[in-house]
């Protein structure tokens, strides 16, 4: 989870994984940690939820959080629109780091509780920006605990399908691999076995062609001998 400081990352995360909500959630300095359990196609998977720093000045730990995660969520708070510019940074941060096609993130424009008169970047501002980048956009509460399920449950649907299209993926490369390298197995095979008939039927033929020369050879030696033999006893 990723966003300036103040916007609510930490309570946002409290709410859904302890469903505990507190005025005095702590400034966060590295990266915490938490965990939710989620059931898909029958089996248990355990997601772990990073909460990362707002500063840029941990900008090296967010780095390290973004390189291992599948999925992020960018925090702003709609009654601070400095939030939503360093929200734009971190976007910018993450693209030169990642290929975005290859993760899911959304966008959340955090404490919708505010006063109207409070709200410094409306729906359609946020809505805008999220559709030019082709992300999801939700608002959310961490006080009135809107949208904050919504949003974790339809952010670990897409990391698993994400996860399941990139395991069936490498599956069938896998296999493609194999089927390449068992078709040039056997085909060196062949063309191996092809030399070894080829040279063994050589081999038979010139000993079948010595021999029958010898034969010859030996036929002629015969036939002189009887020859010799015939007109000297004569």
């Amino acid at each position: 989870m990723l966003g300036d400081r103040n916007v609510g990352k930490t309570s946002i995360i409290d709410l859904y994984t302890k469903d505990d909500f507190r005025y005095d959630t702590y400034q966060t300095y590295g990266i915490d940690f938490f965990y939710k359990k989620k059931t898909f196609d029958n089996l248990e998977y355990k997601f772990k939820i990073l909460d990362t720093p707002g500063s840029s000045y941990y900008s090296s730990l967010t780095s390290t959080a973004i390189q291992i995660s599948n999925g992020y969520f960018m925090v702003f708070a709609v009654d601070d629109i400095r939030s939503f510019k360093k929200a734009i940074y971190w976007i910018n941060f993450i693209e030169d780091h990642i290929n975005l096609e290859e993760k899911v993130l959304y966008w959340l424009g955090n404490k919708i509780d505010e006063e109207l008169e409070n709200r410094q970047v409306t729906k359609e501002e946020a809505e805008l920006f999220a559709k030019s980048k082709n992300f999801k956009y939700f608002e959310t509460s961490a006080r009135t605990k809107i949208g904050i399920n919504e949003a974790f449950e339809e952010m670990f649907k897409d990391v698993y399908e994400m996860y399941k299209k990139n395991n069936e993926k490498n599956t069938n490369d896998h296999l493609e691999k194999n089927k390449k390298n068992n078709k040039k197995k056997a085909k060196d095979h062949f063309e191996k076995n092809k030399k070894e008939n080829k040279k063994n039927i050589n081999n038979h033929l010139e000993m079948n062609k010595k021999d029958n020369k010898n034969k010859s050879n030996y036929s002629q030696f015969s036939n002189s001998n009887y020859i010799l033999k015939k007109y000297t006893n004569y």
